[in-house]
C-alpha cells in the first residue's frame, strides 16, 4: 500500500463543474495551504478561511478553505478543502503547485483507507462507502448507510462475544473434565449452538447481497409499429436517442439507456414494433430480439396509439408478452380532443381489457406522471421483493467479502453442532475457535494485498 504518512490531494467533484472542490489529507496540507494562499494565520483551529490561492506570479484565485485539523477529521490526519471557481486548465495549475511541494494524487480509496487505518471506520463501514456511491436507487443506499452506520460490525462483534463465552465454558469444561466440576452441560451446549445459529440465520436473512443489488432493473417500451414508442423513449431520455418517424417499422434493434427515476436507476429499452404475422425474415428477427429482450424485464410498457379508433392488431400484440410486468400506455393524447379523451381510454381499456395510463410527449405532466409511475413498480416489486426482503427495513449490505466469511462460519457452526450431539466436546471446542477466527478476520489480519483489493474499487477522491 503506499505510505499513509504521504499528504495526497483529489479532486471530490464531477468533471467540468463550475466550482472545484479539491480534498488534500495529511501532515503537509495545512503547511501547503498556508504557503499557496495570503492572509492566513498559523493558527490550528478548524473551521472556513477565505484566502486568494497563487496559481502563476501574476494569477490568483478566491479560495474558501474548510480546515479539519487531526484527529478531528475523517482519515484523522488533517483534511483542508480547498473550494474554488475553475476550470480543467487552472486545476492543472493547481496540480503542479500541489506536486511542487511534495504532495501526490489520491489512489483510488486512499482517503477512506487512512480513516480505517487511523481507526476512524472499522472495515465494514468503510466498505459501505463506496457501495452508498455506487448505489442506485434508495433500498440500495438504505442497506448500504446501515453498513456505513456499524449495524453488521455491531452484530458482529455480539455474535463474536457469544461465541468466544461458549468455547470458554466448554474449554473450561475439558481442563477440569477429573474434577466433578460442570461449567456447561452437553444439552446447553446444543441448546446454545443452536440458538447461535438462528442468531446467524437471522443476520444473513436481513441482509441484502451486493450481487443482487448492483443489478439495474429493465424496463422495455413495445407496441405495435408507430405506436409512439421511440418518441415516448426520446421524451423519458430528453435526448433524440432514437429515430422518430412516421414511416412503420424504422426501429430495428433494440436501443438500451440507463434512466434516472427519482428514487432509482434503470436501463430503458426500445424494441422494434411486434407484427401480428411479421413475413419477412428481417422483421422476424427484429421481433425474436425485441421479445427476448422485454422477457427479460423487470417492466414492459405496451404503447396503444389513442390517435386511433380501433386498436385491432394490439390484443396480439398483448398476448406476445409478459403478463405480469405489463402496464398499458395510451400515447400521442395530444392527438385526440379533450372532449373525447375519457371516451377512448374508456374504449382503448374496454377492447385490451386492462387500464391504460395516458401520456403525451408534449404534456410533462403525463411524462411525470408516468415516471413515477415506473419508479413506485420498480420500488415495490423490485427493490426489496427480489430479494426476498419484503417489508424488512433493516437490510444490511453484505459484500462477497462478508459472504465468505459468513459461509466459513456456518460450516463451522454445523461442524460444532453434530459434534455436540454425539459428545465430542473437543471437536466442538476447535469449531467453535474456527468459528470465532472467521468472524474476526472479517475486521482483522487481512494483509497489505487484501486491503488494497479493497480499496481499489473506490472511485478517486473517496
Amino acid at each position: 500500500m503506499h505510505d499513509p504518512h504521504d499528504t495526497i490531494f483529489a479532486i471530490a467533484t464531477a468533471p467540468h463543474s463550475a466550482r472545484t472542490i479539491l480534498r488534500m489529507s495529511g501532515p503537509q496540507a495545512w503547511p501547503c495551504c498556508r504557503s499557496m494562499g495570503t492572509g492566513l494565520s498559523d493558527r490550528k483551529t478548524s473551521g472556513i478561511r477565505q484566502t486568494s490561492i497563487g496559481l502563476l506570479e501574476d494569477l490568483s484565485l478566491d479560495a474558501t478553505l474548510y480546515l479539519f485539523f487531526e484527529p478531528h477529521s475523517y482519515t484523522g490526519q488533517t483534511v483542508v478543502e480547498i473550494h474554488m471557481a475553475t476550470n480543467n486548465v487552472l486545476n492543472e495549475l493547481l496540480y503542479s503547485r500541489l506536486v511542487g511541494h511534495g504532495l501526490r494524487h489520491a489512489a483510488p480509496g486512499e482517503f477512506t483507507s487512512r480513516a480505517y487505518l487511523n481507526g476512524k471506520l472499522d472495515l465494514m463501514q468503510a466498505e459501505a462507502v463506496n457501495e452508498i456511491i455506487s448505489g442506485t436507487n434508495t433500498f440500495q443506499l438504505a442497506a448500504a448507510q446501515r453498513l456505513l452506520g456499524g449495524a453488521l460490525g455491531a452484530r458482529n462483534k455480539t455474535l463474536q462475544s457469544n461465541l468466544m463465552d461458549l468455547l470458554s465454558l466448554i474449554e473450561a469444561g475439558m481442563d477440569f473434565s477429573e474434577e466433578d466440576i460442570e461449567f456447561i452441560s452437553r444439552t446447553d451446549t446444543i441448546d446454545r449452538l443452536d440458538t447461535l445459529k438462528e442468531e446467524f440465520d437471522s443476520l444473513l436473512e436481513r441482509s441484502a447481497r451486493t450481487e443482487s443489488l448492483l443489478h439495474l432493473p429493465s424496463v422495455g417500451l413495445t407496441g405495435a409499429p408507430n405506436a409512439g414508442k421511440s418518441s415516448l423513449f426520446n421524451a423519458l431520455l430528453k435526448s433524440r436517442r432514437s429515430i422518430v418517424s412516421g414511416t412503420e417499422k424504422t426501429t430495428r434493434d433494440v436501443l438500451a439507456q440507463p434512466f434516472s427515476l427519482p428514487c432509482h436507476e434503470c436501463i430503458l429499452f426500445d424494441c422494434a414494433g411486434l407484427l401480428a404475422e411479421p413475413h419477412e425474415i428481417i422483421d422476424v428477427l427484429a421481433q425474436q430480439a425485441a421479445l427476448e429482450s422485454l422477457h427479460s424485464c423487470q417492466l414492459v410498457l405496451c404503447c396503444v396509439d389513442l390517435s386511433h379508433a380501433d386498436w385491432q392488431d394490439d390484443p396480439y400484440v398483448l398476448r406476445l408478452l409478459p403478463q405480469n410486468t405489463l402496464l398499458l400506455v395510451g400515447t400521442k393524447a395530444d392527438r385526440v380532443e379533450a372532449s373525447l379523451l375519457t371516451q377512448r381510454r374508456a374504449e382503448l381499456s374496454r377492447q385490451l381489457g386492462r387500464e391504460a395510463v395516458i401520456v403525451s410527449i408534449r404534456d410533462p405532466d403525463s411524462l411525470e406522471t408516468l415516471t413515477d409511475i415506473i419508479d413506485r413498480f420498480l420500488g415495490d416489486k423490485i427493490g426489496a421483493a427480489s430479494m426476498g426482503l419484503e417489508g424488512r427495513s433493516d437490510a444490511t449490505w453484505l459484500t462477497s467479502r462478508h459472504r465468505h466469511g459468513f459461509e466459513m462460519l456456518r460450516n463451522s457452526l454445523d461442524q460444532a453442532l453434530d459434534a455436540a450431539r454425539e459428545n465430542q466436546m473437543e471437536i466442538v471446542a476447535m469449531m467453535l475457535r474456527d468459528a470465532c477466527l472467521a468472524v474476526a478476520n472479517m475486521e482483522q489480519q487481512l494483509d497489505e494485498q487484501i486491503l488494497e483489493r479493497i480499496f481499489s474499487r473506490f472511485c478517486i477522491g473517496k
